[in-house]
């Protein structure tokens, strides 16, 4: 367009000098003509500008409504997926709570359940075994099986793994507290000891041979009773020991019969009660550590203290005997 007006203003000029006018009107002529110029191409981008911007307007316009659109489809998915979402977890909840009910159902009765549930909502059957719903139930996973969650395995493996560590922290703390109690048993036990020495005696023995093949050991237990502990009887030449465990600490008679003998120790016996007796080398009773706190009641009256409730424990806990006399002699 502009080559076309500067072609019309050479044509105009070519006129005006042919009709001879001045030179002030061919200026002024071409002034006119460059406003004309100027004010049509002002009005053409003004135009262009208007077309473009109303293009602007109609994409935005557009795009804003693809974008509700959009936003009105997802929240309407959204809203059917929570719906669905909620009917899985309640027809899930209502079979974890049947089967849930009776401790003693029968296991098809709980597989049965399971899979009429997840034909509901249309998922796999349930084809493992009636451990697993149990183990479900036990790990609070019950639901997520049922609905056939992906992640089951997973989510179990990773309860477990939980649990485990709980376990592990609670059972390390409880051995901790049981130690530090067993450490303030140990000592209240061991002043009662220096102040009630144990003075265990022998008071016989008898050797019973002819059919009985038995000897017997009587012996007392004062400040002893309540002590669990073998009676031991060591014998010479490394031929053997007897021994016979005292759980509850009754000190009283012990039999030790022939057919419980080693082949060398059962020799001696044949050889008569001299011969055995003299083989004898040591009687003594060995502490194992634990006190039996019924039996200890003597002890008990004499030192109300010593009580193993005091310290968090039920009296069979085993003491620290690492510095403690463990071995009581009856003989020689």
């Amino acid at each position: 367009m502009k080559y076309k007006y500067i072609s019309l203003i050479s044509v105009v000029i070519l006129f005006l000098y042919a009709c001879g006018p001045s030179a002030e009107e061919i200026s002024e002529q071409k002034r006119i003509i460059a406003e004309q110029i100027a004010e049509e191409e002002r009005l053409a981008a003004e135009q262009k500008a208007e077309e473009e911007r109303l293009a602007a307007e109609q994409k935005a316009e557009e795009e804003r409504l693809a974008a509700e659109q959009k936003a009105e489809e997802e929240r309407l998915a959204s809203e059917k997926l929570l719906a669905e979402l909620k009917r899985k977890s309640d027809l899930s909840t209502l079979a974890c709570n049947f089967m849930g009910s009776t401790r003693n159902m029968d296991s098809a009765v709980r597989i049965r359940e399971i899979n009429v549930t997840r034909e509901r909502i249309g998922e796999d059957i349930f084809l493992g075994t009636d451990d697993e719903i149990k183990e479900s139930f036990k790990y609070g996973l019950c639901k997520e099986l049922v609905i056939n969650d992906p992640e089951y395995k997973s989510k179990l493996a990773n309860v477990k793994e939980f649990v485990a560590k709980q376990d592990r922290i609670k059972r390390q703390k409880e051995a901790e507290e049981l130690a530090k109690n067993i450490a303030l048993y140990t000592d209240a036990m061991k002043e009662v000891l220096n102040t009630y020495p144990p003075k265990p005696i022998l008071i016989r023995k008898k050797y019973k041979p002819y059919g009985l093949d038995r000897f017997e050991i009587t012996y007392s237990c004062e400040n002893f009773y309540g002590f669990r502990h073998d009676l031991v009887i060591a014998f010479k030449n490394n031929i053997g020991e007897l021994r016979k465990e005292n759980y509850f600490g009754d000190c009283g008679e012990e039999t030790f019969r022939l057919e419980d003998f080693a082949p060398k120790i059962a020799a001696s016996f044949r050889s008569g009660r001299k011969g055995f007796e003299n083989e004898i080398e040591s009687i003594y009773l060995e502490w194992d550590g634990h006190v039996y706190k019924t039996n200890f009641s003597s002890v008990y009256n004499k030192d109300p203290k010593v009580n193993p409730r005091t310290y968090g424990l039920n009296g069979y806990e085993k003491l620290d005997i690492s510095n403690m006399k463990t071995i009581y002699f009856l003989f020689p």
